[in-house]
């Protein structure tokens, strides 16, 4: 067995039975619909090719014109340049920003892009007080998400983001 493996379910199982992993919320209503969100945020992806990818399939979400939902994105600072628009909206952090627990942060959905698992950001999404939780199906990620999707047998990202993309509420 793979000692990083071994080392991630460790952490995991130590940090669930400490209450240091969130827990997810008890109970959902479908469908979601736009007048039942009002607070939503998307953490972009932290390596270069898929927050490219996640920056494409998200334009359209980045420049609306909606001031009755209120979507905020957390960027990773290293890509600050890459983004096209600043505004309130944008939250630029460093990773090791993450190791910190958020208190009093409430969001009706929060949505993580990265396709690969991160321990330290699913962690940080765990503490936020959060009524979905989407993220991309790993070995970890029943624990983390109640919302998982599977990136696609064809390996093409785009297909897994759209499908995050037509979750949001967004008319």
């Amino acid at each position: 067995m793979n000692l990083n493996l071994v080392g991630t379910k460790t952490r995991i199982l130590y940090y669930s039975l400490t209450g240091k992993i969130g827990a997810m919320a008890s109970s959902m209503e479908f469908p979601l619909t736009p007048t039942s969100m009002k607070s939503i945020l998307i953490f972009f992806p932290i390596d270069e090719k898929s927050f490219q990818v996640a920056n494409y399939s998200f334009r359209n979400l980045i420049n609306r014109k909606n001031d009755r939902l209120k979507i905020s994105f957390m960027i990773p600072s290293m890509y600050k340049e890459q983004v096209a628009k600043t505004s309130n909206e944008f939250i630029y952090y460093k990773q090791s920003e993450l190791k910190v627990t958020p208190r009093d942060i409430s969001f009706d959905m929060v949505v993580d892009l990265n396709p690969k698992f991160d321990f330290e950001l699913s962690k940080f999404i765990s503490h936020l007080d959060a009524k979905y939780t989407i993220g991309f199906k790993s070995d970890y990620s029943d624990r983390f998400y109640n919302i998982q999707l599977d990136v696609p047998p064809s390996g093409f990202l785009e297909r897994g983001y759209k499908q995050m993309y037509n979750i949001i509420p967004t008319l």
